[in-house]
């Protein structure tokens, strides 16, 4: 038979209560209030222990998503270092996440991309959002390869938080359907592409020439 029973409830720090810290016995009892603040300081001891092992949780499930996207996720600190970085950059680039983060990530850029790169950083110091920037990363086989960023920047941790993703290959297919506009803007051929509804969306040089208007 309990005769004695006094509980303290376990609520979290957002006000959300999940059950109660209780003490009992068969025999009457009545705590001091030394003993009701000893029972206190146990139930927020019990919410500290759960908030943490919630946060731990929290943290593994951040780590495996940082880890295991297929884009490139990273941390870089002001002075121009990465300071976090997935495995995708080791599967894009060969190189090893340690030398990637051995120097400044500018001396991985290409030469002709370093000057923009640079201006973006500054930007996203100044509070801007980077929003499909694209430069071009040595890969460790001496080639490039293009990367399309979006980043934003944690001025208090003096922090850069940013994806990219690999657009090689639709740099590649821009770049010959480019070449190809060319050639086809070169033909003496009369060449046009239309809408279905007949507007035009194209007109090669020599069609404009031998219609007499301009492309616009």
């Amino acid at each position: 038979v309990v005769c004695a029973y006094v509980g303290m409830p376990i609520t979290t720090s957002d006000g959300l209560t999940l059950g109660t810290l209780c003490v009992i016995d068969h025999v009457p009892r009545e705590l001091n209030e030394q003993q009701l603040d000893l029972l206190r300081g146990l139930a927020q001891q019990v919410v500290r222990l759960f908030e943490l092992r919630l946060q731990a949780g929290r943290q593994i499930e951040y780590r495996q998503w940082f880890e295991l996207s297929l884009d490139l996720f990273c941390v870089a600190d002001f002075n121009g270092h990465f300071i976090m970085l997935n495995d995708s950059w080791t599967d894009v680039l060969g190189h090893s996440k340690e030398e990637l983060m051995s120097r400044p990530f500018v001396e991985f850029v290409h030469p002709d991309d370093v000057e923009p790169t640079n201006a973006e950083a500054a930007g996203l110091v100044d509070g801007e959002t980077t929003v499909s920037f694209d430069n071009r990363y040595r890969h460790k086989d001496g080639s490039w390869r293009w990367l399309r960023w979006t980043a934003r920047a944690d001025n208090e941790r003096s922090r850069i938080y940013a994806s990219a993703r690999d657009i090689t290959a639709r740099k590649g297919v821009e770049d010959a359907l480019n070449r190809f506009m060319d050639v086809i803007d070169e033909t003496p051929d009369h060449v046009a592409m239309a809408r279905v509804d007949g507007t035009p969306t194209y007109i090669n040089r020599a069609g404009r020439a031998m219609l007499g208007f301009s492309a616009s």
